[in-house]
């Protein structure tokens, strides 16, 4: 019972799973640029910034867009747009 043990079967059914930064980089960049731009907080944005240097680098391409947005979404409510 339990965790399944190298002596066990099933212990070798399991494929690893593949970690998030690695999901994500293999995304095109228009898709990774899309999750940036959807993400609902600066904290948020934050940590997907610092999940890979391949979103690094997508969030440094399009930098101003993505705080804007961002900060937009946070702030949606407080200010009166012009």
């Amino acid at each position: 019972m339990g965790q399944p043990t190298q002596d066990d079967p099933a212990a070798g059914d399991q494929a690893p799973t593949p970690s998030l930064s690695f999901l994500l980089e293999g995304l095109p960049a228009e898709l990774r640029d899309q999750i940036l731009l959807s993400v609902p907080d600066l904290a948020t944005l934050c940590a997907l910034v610092h999940v890979s240097p391949v979103m690094h680098a997508q969030y440094m391409a399009n930098r101003d867009n993505l705080l804007r947005a961002c900060v937009d979404r946070e702030l949606d409510g407080l200010y009166v747009h012009a």
